[in-house]
């Protein structure tokens, strides 16, 4: 009669196939989450091409070229008034017009990719000079209400710097030919321009399309 003790081979195949069964699971979850958020999985590099190509076309109107200071977190703004959607129902109509082609995707992508904050890191191009102003630092600059110390204490500590820009997460079209995003410029107390910007891709460059200022001083 054979004895029913421990069967090593045995424990191996099960080992092997609960494994293999494991890998399976992965690729089909990865590839899950790819298919039915592509936005979201490749433009985690893309994002930093749009903002280097935003921030080179608006240093073409500085002489000379300032420091960028850019906030490390990324988000969109809670004020309602500075809110895309809901700016459509009060800007003039010639900008009604141009944002007429602006994706519905790319607007959905946004919103999406900004449920929560991300941490900007430097990705952007190299021939840009800049710093990132991570949120650590931001308390020891500006803190109680006293913005005017606040900015002579920034422009201190960050001399010939143009201000302050603040980013949210671009939204991109399922093609990654358009891109939409929160842009705000803050350069003291009572000055900034906070708006939107929409970038197109056209042969593999980005390109400026529309800089709509919502609201500035």
């Amino acid at each position: 009669m054979r004895s029913r003790g421990w069967h090593p081979g045995l424990f191996l195949k099960i080992t092997l196939f609960v494994s293999g069964l494991f890998l399976v699971f992965i690729f089909t979850a990865k590839h899950w989450h790819s298919s039915n958020h592509p936005n979201i999985v490749s433009s985690n590099h893309e994002e930093y091409i749009v903002y280097s190509a935003y921030l080179r076309d608006k240093l073409a109107e500085d002489s000379p070229r300032r420091l960028l200071v850019i906030r490390s977190a990324t988000t969109l703004p809670e004020d309602p008034t500075l809110d895309f959607r809901k700016s459509l129902n009060w800007t003039s109509a010639a900008f009604r017009r141009q944002l007429a082609n602006i994706e519905s995707e790319t607007v959905s992508d946004m919103y999406a990719r900004n449920t929560t904050s991300e941490t900007l890191t430097r990705k952007f191009d190299s021939d840009l000079d800049y710093q990132l102003l991570t949120e650590s630092q931001s308390p020891s600059i500006f803190y109680r209400s006293e913005a005017y110390t606040g900015w002579r204490r920034f422009y201190t500590q960050f001399p010939n710097s143009s201000g302050i820009y603040h980013f949210s997460s671009p939204g991109f079209n399922r093609d990654q030919t358009q891109a939409l995003f929160f842009v705000g410029h803050a350069y003291g107390s009572l000055g900034g321009q906070w708006g939107y910007a929409v970038m197109e891709k056209k042969d593999g460059k980005w390109k400026l399309i529309i800089d709509l200022m919502l609201m500035g001083s």
